[in-house]
């Protein structure tokens, strides 16, 4: 079983959603920041539930979602602040969140891998100490000659070469 509850966060420029999946049976006081996929176009908490329930239950763990601000309504860096934001929320409140502050995770999928990289370098520059981070299909560059992408974007696979590239 898992808790679930909403809340929004003051941040630096926004006022930021926030979903945190807490299970019944922990076990572990570790957190992880969850950045969602979409392209940074879309996606949000809504979106990204079913993932986030599935990460709190297997590792036992509280997950805190986090829904920043998209393109192109809002402008680079609005969800990088906005990302940033929340991860210093959650190492400051990590007790009331029944966690630990070092055992902290920042995890992304595609465009939220993007952020949870980014996310790194600035908790790194600003002291907080992460205890990892999982990088899901993330974007973290546009060479689309690499090997990875000559291996990957063939036609066939859910995300090919010319999908990105029409994205």
């Amino acid at each position: 079983m898992i808790r679930v509850e909403d809340v929004v966060i003051d941040g630096r420029e926004s006022k930021i959603p926030l979903r945190i999946y807490t299970p019944i049976e922990r076990k572990t006081k570790g957190i992880v920041v969850y950045y969602h996929w979409g392209g940074f176009v879309s996606g949000g908490i809504e979106e990204s539930d079913a993932e986030c329930r599935f990460i709190s239950s297997l590792c036992g763990c509280t997950v805190v979602s986090v829904g920043y601000r998209l393109a192109p309504r809002y402008r680079f860096p609005a969800a990088v602040v906005d990302c940033f934001d929340a991860l210093k929320w959650v190492y400051e409140h990590a007790e009331e969140l029944d966690g630990d502050r070092d055992s902290i995770c920042v995890m992304g999928v595609s465009a939220g891998g993007n952020l949870a990289a980014i996310v790194s370098i600035l908790a790194r520059d600003s002291g907080i100490k992460l205890k990892c981070q999982a990088l899901v299909l993330p974007v973290i560059g546009f060479d689309i000659y690499s090997e990875s992408a000559r291996i990957y974007g063939e036609k066939g696979n859910p995300l090919d070469m010319d999908s990105i590239i029409d994205f």
